[in-house]
């Protein structure tokens, strides 16, 4: 199915930039107090662009967390949340269960996809690509 194919497989060994950030997560008190600071910091290194995917297709396929980590700075929705199932997954406060990839249409015409995550049985809508384009936390792209 074609949507599944941008759900990649968490490698064992992440980046050492990523895992700095791992063990910031660590020390965390609480899974949403994980999954804030995991949005705060993605958020902060890397942008969403609208139709970046039109522009440059061929970065809808890369998984290679070494170059996305060190070289990007604009990311497409899905490396966006490929970045984060990483992160939250390693840090250990959460399974790649609590988070479900969702999509959407964005302006009628283009696929977007945002996360679910389960945070204490509370569903958090998190849209990292969505948060250049002024779509808070909490909330997701589709318009």
């Amino acid at each position: 199915m074609m949507l599944n194919i941008f759900i990649y497989k968490i490698p064992k060994k992440l980046p050492a930039g990523m895992e700095a950030v791992v063990s910031r997560l660590k020390k965390t008190k609480s899974k949403m107090q994980c999954l804030r600071l995991a949005y705060d910091l993605l958020v902060e290194r890397f942008r969403g662009e609208k139709f970046y995917f039109l522009r440059k297709p061929s970065e809808l396929f890369v998984t290679d967390l070494e170059k996305i980590w060190n070289t990007r700075t604009v990311i497409n929705c899905t490396t966006a949340n490929y970045l984060l199932r990483c992160l939250l997954i390693k840090s250990g406060k959460f399974s790649d269960k609590d988070i479900k990839s969702r999509w959407t249409l964005i302006w009628g015409i283009s696929i977007h996809q945002y996360v679910k995550v389960d945070v204490d049985g509370k569903i958090i809508d998190v849209d990292l690509w969505g948060h250049s384009n002024k779509i808070p936390f909490g909330e997701y792209a589709g318009f």
